[in-house]
């Protein structure tokens, strides 16, 4: 199909360059000159193709890299036809003009009718709006770009995009896949009424806890959900949205939970003589009534202020 597509973009662009370079006079070069070009146009552009990857699957059908390929080889085509137009043909196959606005006009026919394709493809791949729970997507770096081109390419995904929101100026008037960028943290409330989201997902992996607890404050007062992306160490490949999950008391402290090994503590509590030294401050009267559930054999408690240890002491012993 692809091959059908390239040389039909030649023989278009080679008798449209014609008509063009002659004042629409078909007959004002030979017939027989242009089909000779044509012939060996499609030659040279299988050979380039297949030699480039267009026709064997290489590319991503529609992709920047299936474009350079393109590219490469509608050039070897237009320097092979200007070699032997020049050089080992007499008379000449093409007139110069003719045979570089043949190439300009294949590789925009070939490009265009690759947009083309692509653009039904993603048309078709969009999940229905009125199926799916509309979101605002925060953060419209690389992480947030490549979550909304997943659920633009998800038909059954539970997430429609409609808008996009990020604190830097620069991307004010960045679209992604036609969802626009409208503002920043402060628009998040107008946002939602103007595009009826019920959601927010913070797009941002490396994101700080006071973001987050702004971003969810100002989303509560819109009556919007909220969901994060895991953090950058989290992440396994693109981000997807798979990967989006419900806020949790990680993301608000900006910080990982610590794991603690209980095995391994109570084998060197268990029935030891433990001394707390600051035990009556915040950290040191939790970190008693941890210790105190590993069974020592005495705990002891030391800090200058006797209300606070008193206080600790009350907590644990209930006397």
């Amino acid at each position: 199909m692809q091959a059908f597509i390239d040389l039909s973009a030649w023989f278009c662009g080679i008798w449209g360059a014609i008509l063009v370079r002659f004042e629409f006079q078909a007959d004002a070069w030979p017939t027989t000159s242009t089909l000779i070009a044509f012939a060996l146009a499609a030659i040279v552009q299988l050979g380039a193709g297949f030699a480039a990857g267009l026709y064997i699957g290489r590319w991503r059908f529609g992709s920047f890299e299936e474009v350079a390929a393109v590219s490469r080889a509608a050039l070897v085509v237009t320097a092979s036809l200007l070699a032997l137009s020049t050089w080992a043909y007499e008379p000449r196959l093409l007139p110069t003009s003719v045979t570089v606005a043949a190439g300009v006009f294949a590789l925009v026919a070939m490009g265009g009718t690759r947009y083309l394709w692509r653009y039904a493809i993603d048309r078709r791949l969009r999940p229905s709006a009125d199926n799916a729970t509309k979101v605002l997507v925060f953060g419209a770096g690389e992480a947030g770009i490549q979550l909304v081109t997943a659920m633009l390419r998800n038909p059954d995904g539970p997430f429609y995009p409609v808008a996009l929101l990020d604190d830097e100026p620069a991307k004010r008037q960045l679209r992604v896949m036609g969802v626009p960028v409208v503002g920043g943290r402060d628009d998040l409330a107008a946002a939602a009424n103007d595009f009826d989201a019920a959601h927010l997902v913070i797009a941002i992996p490396s994101s700080s806890g006071a973001l987050i607890r702004t971003l969810s404050n100002a989303a509560l007062e819109a009556n919007l959900a909220v969901s994060v992306l895991p953090r950058v160490d989290d992440l396994i490949g693109t981000p997807g949205v798979s990967d989006i999950r419900p806020l949790d008391e990680r993301d608000l402290l900006g910080r990982h939970e610590i794991a603690t090994n209980i095995e391994q503590i109570a084998g060197y509590i268990h029935d030891k003589r433990v001394l707390v030294t600051g035990a009556g401050g915040s950290i040191g009267s939790e970190l008693c009534r941890q210790l105190q559930r590993f069974g020592p054999s005495r705990l002891v408690m030391l800090d200058r202020d006797e209300s606070a240890l008193h206080a600790v002491q009350l907590s644990i012993e209930g006397r």
